[in-house]
């Protein structure tokens, strides 16, 4: 199978000012996703064992998948809401997927981090004294 999946940015209006196109492609990142089986949206792992051919990081995917504190996509819990397509999970299973994927030093690691942390920036549960809330998504990856 194969895809291509592109990021097309246009700046600029016609006439007066000038027009920048930026052609962004993805189809490499794709192909290193395609590699793990834990990492990503849901998971296509047939058990606890099965890792993909980058099984270090698709480890780091897959603690953070079975982090016991969370809220799946459009569900409630803990007295929250979660009105996004990604499940939130709590901020210290964030902070080892991050400290995971940087010690992989992989290019798929990379990827992951990157996408996860500093463009989706899924927010976190945090604990506080009056009980859970998101915090916003840690970044800088």
């Amino acid at each position: 199978m194969s895809m291509k999946i592109h990021d097309l940015k246009i700046n600029g209006t016609f006439g007066l000012l000038k027009l920048d196109v930026t052609y962004i492609d993805y189809s490499k990142e794709i192909d290193q996703m395609i590699r793990t089986k834990w990492c990503g949206t849901g998971d296509i792992a047939k058990n606890y064992f099965d890792l993909g051919t980058e099984s270090t990081v698709d480890a780091c995917c897959r603690a953070h998948d079975l982090c016991p504190v969370k809220i799946r996509a459009y569900s409630k819990r803990y007295n929250l809401t979660n009105n996004s397509l990604y499940t939130k999970s709590h901020c210290k299973c964030d902070d080892r997927l991050f400290n995971c994927l940087k010690g992989s030093e992989s290019q798929t690691a990379n990827i992951m981090g990157n996408i996860y942390f500093n463009l989706v920036q899924v927010p976190c549960l945090e604990d506080t004294k009056i009980g859970r809330r998101f915090r916003n998504a840690r970044n800088n990856f």
